[in-house]
This record gives structure tokens, sequence and C-alpha cells, in this order.
């Protein structure tokens, strides 16, 4: 859990700000992400602030907290040239004033959203502020009960996202590097 008392405005549950090009794929995060200053708060990544970014087959369980704007599943907020969030689910509870998505809380600038689910509460949107194109993306208590069995644990979610056995034990509750 990261709990942030400071005076920085972005956390994340794996990458608090970016400021250039990155990849993140096969990643998690479980826990909590609160802040009492954030208006970035992102499951795996708070401010995406300059570059591409790609997150890809990966996924943050966790509950979101600011007291502004900017809380996403997957992503805070967007002000980089170009995002792209493929293969990702997100769940928890999400809690700000405004710019609540399941995937991307806020995005200024083109951002995309493929073949990811939300199932968690807090908003029924996959975007909370600003464009984004979502193609594929689901809520969770939209898909059959046999589709949202690979989603109950996190090891399920790492199978269902092709993670690597040669790198990821998967035969427990979540997935541990070996």
């Amino acid at each position: 859990s990261n709990t942030a008392f400071g005076t920085s405005k972005q956390y994340g549950g794996l990458v608090a700000v970016n400021k250039g090009n990155l990849t993140i794929t096969n990643c998690y995060y479980a826990g909590t992400v609160t802040s009492n200053k954030a208006e970035s708060v992102g499951g795996i990544l708070g401010l995406s602030a300059a570059g591409n970014v790609v997150i890809t087959n990966s996924f943050a369980i966790a509950d979101l907290t600011s007291p502004t704007y900017g809380v996403g599943g997957v992503v805070g907020y967007n002000k980089g040239t170009g995002l792209s969030i493929e293969n990702c689910y997100a769940a928890g509870m999400l809690s700000a004033v405004s710019g609540k998505g399941g995937i991307i809380g806020k995005t200024d600038t083109a951002a995309s959203v493929k073949n990811s689910v939300w199932g968690g509460t807090g908003s029924e949107a996959f975007v909370g502020e600003g464009d984004a194109t979502v193609e594929g993306t689901s809520l969770l208590s939209s898909l059959p009960a046999a589709d949202q069995a690979a989603f109950a644990t996190p090891s399920a979610i790492a199978v269902k996202y092709n993670w690597s056995t040669d790198i990821w034990d998967l035969s427990g509750n979540a997935p541990v590097l070996k």
C-alpha cells in the first residue's frame, strides 16, 4: 500500500510520473494508493507527462484515492503524446472529486484503450474525462460468468494475459517471480 502525505501531486502503484517513452508489460500492482494532495493517482501509472506510453498485459487491483481529480484504474492522468493501453484489467474503489475512470482517470491528449476490463466501483466510465479511443473494452459485470472467472485471482489474470511460466510462478493466488 502507498499512502502519500507529502507535497507530490502524482502517485502510482508502480510508477508515479513518466516524462519520456515508457513500456510496461506483464506487471501488476495490488494494494491501495491514497494521497492528501494528488491530482494524478493510477493503479499502475500516476501521470504520463510526456512521451509515448504503452501498457500491455498488466493489471491493478487497488483502491485509489485523491482529494481532487485524475484517478484511474490503470493511469491517473495523461498529458503525454500517446498513451496506449491494451489487454489490461483494473479493479478496486476509485475516489476523487472528478476525473475518475476505470482505465484512465483524465486525458488531455490522444489515448487508446483496447481489449481491457474494468471490474471496480466508483465509476462506470472507462475514461473519466477527455477523449480516448476505446475498443473491445468491457465492464467485468457485463461479461458471461465463465469469462469473469478469468479475473478471480491475480494468478488467473496473469494466465489470461499469457504471462510466461518460465518467468512467473502462477500456481498460487498471486504471481511470483521465479
